[in-house]
């Protein structure tokens, strides 16, 4: 079955004709023999797709892949839509950011082969504003408790867009919502039955926060990140408590996490220890650890130090603020390390790191050979940093069954272990949002080989969505409406322009499309057009005027209805 659009006229009416039955004659097209070949298995094909070559290789996936961007046109140009998908996007200077038609960008960008962090969903479809801003709340109470106007306004947006608005005075009701582990079928919200609870937890995504938190908090660097330059105002393990931050960072930089819960006074204990005094709380606790913990703070210490700044008579020079371990990791601790080799040459790393994580060595016999203790033990240190810590026979977590300190030590530097074969893993409907924008694509193609104009009004808000949601100026989305054929011949009509524009310096072209767009609409911005009243009020605009045959020049009525 070949499918041919049904449009009853021009203008208005028929373009509302087209809006009413678009979801019908989406899905007739979507049972036409051609597209159900090309989209039968899609989603699942998808997944086997794991590098520009294997895209290129399947003739149908590229026919849905290219249509799903408006270049189904371009499937013969192998060359140009190879370069295009192998290049980095985030690159300025790639292929796809040098190509006017944004287009190529935006395929670029969806699939990332070139770039780093894999396909992007987020790229070509949009998101809910409310969604991203639940990206800011990692706290359930402070989310609910609504002590901002924004707080309060995010809240209320949220249940909204997900039909529970009769939940919002019910915070305990919503605390249980969003605090449910959504892997658990018996948890709380699981329990509901309601799907848009499910979908509102989801998007609030309490249990990724707190993973993602915990792993960073865990490592040296979001150790260093949390105390930074108010580790100064620590004098005393009173000073810690008083920073619950702080203290959970410390714990679970030492993999004790829960020894604050357990006994807040066996913890002070531990934390002022003597660790010269064998007898002392710290050296007496079975746990390695908690000595470590010590002797990374050396309270002790601070507290005679700050007692001798106190008590410095008027006028005299005090002595220096006490510095110590903590002091010199914290200062270590700058951009992340790439590899075990890095450890290396970092010497704050190099020379401080084992005395604070408590480290114990062998000591190795070295009479009679070129080993020493200290080549000995860089080697150790080398093979615990390149161990895979999810790899329960790495060599990391055989020395931790020993001695769970080399864990910390690992877990704390968190070196990326090499992979020997990357899976591309696509997000959560990114195959079906495809296929959804070559249906939308396919369907706007028939209706504009019938009639062009059509195809401009129905293509105009998604096509100006598309250059806001890539980001910019908006100097620079002028240039990429400019550079939209479909777009560009909207504007054209509704502002009246002469047909020899398009001859103008691009430069002079964009300041024209700014300063007739800001007399006609009341804004230049592109982002601004998008208000219902403006974008409604401009596709009106250009329905009318092409139905009538109106152009530059015209002095028609219809051109004062919209003006």
């Amino acid at each position: 079955m070949i499918f041919s659009p049904i449009l009853i006229g021009t203008g208005l009416t028929g373009y509302q004709y087209l809006v009413d039955t678009r979801e019908e004659q989406t899905e007739r097209l979507a049972n036409s023999s051609v597209v159900q070949r090309e989209t039968d298995g899609f989603v699942e094909k998808l997944n086997e797709v794991q590098s520009v070559d294997d895209l290129m290789a399947d003739r149908d996936v590229l026919a849905v892949v290219l249509g799903a961007f408006g270049l189904q046109d371009e499937i013969g140009n192998t060359g140009l839509i190879r370069q295009v998908l192998e290049s980095d996007p985030f690159d300025s200077d790639s292929l796809p950011n040098r190509l006017s038609d944004s287009r190529y960008l935006e395929l670029a960008t969806a699939f990332n082969f070139g770039g780093a962090g894999g396909p992007r969903l987020s790229s070509f479809v949009a998101s809910e504003p409310v969604v991203e801003e639940l990206a800011n709340y990692d706290d359930v109470d402070e989310f609910l408790a609504g002590e901002r106007s924004q707080d309060r306004l995010v809240l209320r947006e949220a249940l909204a867009l997900y039909g529970i608005e009769q939940f919002e005075n019910n915070t305990s009701f919503l605390k249980s919502v969003l605090e449910s582990d959504l892997s658990d079928p018996t948890s709380f919200v699981n329990r509901m039955n309601n799907e848009n609870l499910v979908r509102f937890a989801e998007a609030f995504d309490l249990q990724g926060k707190q993973a993602a938190a915990l792993e960073d908090a865990s490592t040296i660097y979001g150790f260093a990140n949390v105390f930074g330059d108010e580790v100064v105002e620590l004098q005393s393990v009173d000073d810690l408590f008083d920073r619950p931050d702080m203290l959970q960072a410390a714990l679970g930089l030492f993999g004790l996490d829960g020894a604050a819960e357990d006994d807040l006074d066996y913890l002070r204990e531990v934390l002022n220890s003597d660790l010269d005094d064998e007898n002392s709380v710290a050296n007496l606790e079975e746990d390695k650890r908690f000595a470590a913990l010590a002797n990374a703070f050396e309270f002790p210490d601070r507290v005679e130090r700050a007692a001798l700044i106190a008590a410095t008579p008027e006028g005299d020079e005090p002595p220096e603020p006490f510095e110590g371990l903590l002091e010199d990791m914290i200062a270590a601790a700058g951009e992340p390390l790439e590899e075990a080799g890095d450890y290396f040459g970092n010497f704050g790393f190099l020379l401080n790191a084992p005395d604070f994580f408590g480290l114990e060595f062998f000591q190795i016999n070295t009479d009679g050979t070129d080993a020493t203790q200290n080549t000995y033990e860089q080697d150790y240190l080398r093979r615990i940093l390149e161990s895979d810590l999810s790899d329960p026979n790495s060599f990391a977590n055989f020395v931790s069954q020993r001695d769970p300190r080399f864990e910390n030590f690992a877990r704390a530097f968190n070196i990326p272990q090499p992979v020997e074969e990357e899976v591309i893993e696509y997000p959560d409907g990114f195959a079906q949002a495809l296929v959804d924008r070559y249906l939308d694509q396919e369907f706007l193609e028939s209706v504009g080989n019938v009639d062009p104009t059509m195809r401009f009004a129905l293509g105009f808000e998604t096509g100006l969505e598309s250059i806001v949601q890539a980001g910019g100026t908006n100097e620079a989305n002028w240039f990429s409406v400019i550079a939209s054929n479909p777009l560009r011949e909207v504007f054209e009509v509704v502002l009246n322009l002469p047909n020899s524009f398009g001859a103008l310096d691009i430069d002079r072209q964009s300041s024209d499309l700014q300063e007739r767009t800001e007399a006609f609409f009341g804004t230049s911005i592109v982002s601004e057009l998008l208000e219902d009243e403006t974008i409604e009020t401009i596709r009106d605009r250009y329905l009318s005027l092409s139905a009538t045959g109106s152009g530059a020049g015209t002095n028609s009525v219809l051109l004062s209805l919209f003006a």
